[in-house]
C-alpha cells in the first residue's frame, strides 16, 4: 500500500479515537505507527485529525525528529512547506545542512536539492534560497532581504 495512503488511514483511525473521547487509544495508535514510520512525523505535526492530540505528553513525545538524521529533517521540511509552516520548515533544512556539513554529504544534498522537481518551488523561497547559497561552494551568501524578489535570486530559480 502506499505510505500516503497508509498515513491517510492511520490520521483518520487516530481522529476517531480521538473524537470519542478515547485519547489513550488514539495516542497509543499514533505511537505505534509513528514508531514504525518515523518519515511520517511531520504529518502528525501538522495534519489536522492529530490537532486533540497535540497538548498530550505522549503526542509529545512521539513526534520528536531523531537530532542526528538528516533525511528526517529534510522530510520534515519538505512536509511542512506543503502545510505553509516556512518557519518550521526553513528550521528543519537548516539543521539537515549542518548535519550534511559534518559527515561530508553537503555537495550532495545541494546537488539533490536543485536536481529534485518535487522540492523546485520550495528553492524559490528566499530563507531557502539564502541557506543554498550560504552553503554552496559558488560565492558569497545571499541575505534573506536580497532574495524578496524574482531578479535578487533569479540564478536560484530552476
Amino acid at each position: 500500500m502506499n505510505p500516503e495512503r497508509m498515513w491517510h488511514l492511520i490520521a483518520d483511525l487516530v481522529y476517531s479515537y480521538a473524537v470519542a473521547g478515547e485519547t489513550e487509544q488514539a495516542i497509543a495508535s499514533l505511537v505505534q505507527a509513528l514508531s514504525s514510520h518515523p518519515m511520517w512525523i511531520p504529518n502528525a505535526l501538522f495534519d489536522e485529525r492529530t490537532e486533540l492530540l497535540r497538548d498530550h505528553p505522549g503526542f509529545k513525545e512521539a513526534t520528536v525528529l531523531p537530532q542526528e538524521d538528516g533525511p528526517a529533517h529534510f522530510n520534515a521540511a519538505v512536509v511542512a512547506f506543503e502545510f505553509g509552516e516556512v518557519a518550521r520548515a526553513v528550521e528543519w533544512l537548516s539543521h539537515t545542512f549542518e548535519l550534511a556539513a559534518e559527515d561530508g554529504s553537503l555537495p550532495f544534498l545541494i546537488e539533490a536539492l536543485r536536481d529534485d522537481q518535487s522540492v523546485q518551488p520550495y528553492l524559490a523561497h528566499s530563507r531557502v534560497a539564502a541557506l543554498l547559497d550560504q552553503h554552496s561552494a559558488g560565492g558569497p551568501p545571499r541575505t534573506p532581504a536580497q532574495c524578496l524578489t524574482m531578479d535578487g535570486c533569479g540564478d536560484r530559480m530552476v
